[in-house]
């Protein structure tokens, strides 16, 4: 009884956590402390963190970064947004997945993608599930409070970018287009 009760009090807690953390990316707040990121450091760092948990629920993780990626931002942020992309893909699509990890530069766009081969998402959810609590039918058994995407969302527009969702008949596809690191001018000196 009382551990099911703590485990419900974290539950809980957990929930209300993200909340904030969805909200308060949604305010900007933290834009006042962009600086540069390694992009290609931080997503090989998680890629390698999560290879063996693949290996665990008998799917396949693979990743291709592309070198010297850097933006402005918030690098907490960015790796949280990762994680719970490569997460979802861990956890929703069935065992014998394969998922790839990619990151490349292209043209002005800075492109952060993990991409299935499970059953995608219907193209009629594909908007619905950036909110927040938006669960599938197939995923209301799953750990989760539907906010995931919506921080995922959030992160890709707090930095100039978009999160891009694609179902195919060859999985799903969710990328974090962002603006590539801007050069800083100098700023003209007063006479």
């Amino acid at each position: 009884l009382i551990p099911d009760a703590i485990r419900q009090v974290d539950e809980v807690l957990s929930l209300f956590a993200a909340i904030l953390r969805v909200a308060e990316v949604e305010s900007g707040e933290t834009k006042r402390f962009f600086e540069p990121v390694d992009v290609t450091a931080l997503l090989n760092e998680v890629a390698e963190s999560f290879s063996l948990a693949f290996e665990d629920v008998g799917r396949t993780f693979l990743w291709s970064i592309e070198p010297n990626l850097v933006v402005d931002g918030d690098r907490d942020l960015l790796a949280q947004a990762m994680i719970n992309l490569v997460e979802n893909a861990q956890r929703h699509p069935p065992a014998g997945t394969h998922v790839r990890k990619t990151a490349m530069s292209a043209h002005d766009l800075q492109r952060l993608q993990v991409e299935d081969n499970g059953p995608g998402v219907p193209k009629a959810d594909l908007a619905r599930i950036t909110k927040r609590f938006a669960r599938l039918e197939g995923s209301r058994n799953t750990a989760g409070h539907g906010l995931g995407l919506s921080l995922v969302s959030a992160v890709a527009k707090l930095h100039g970018g978009r999160l891009v969702l694609k179902s195919t008949k060859s999985g799903l596809s969710a990328t974090i287009e962002i603006p590539k690191r801007a050069v800083s001018k100098p700023h003209p000196q007063a006479a």
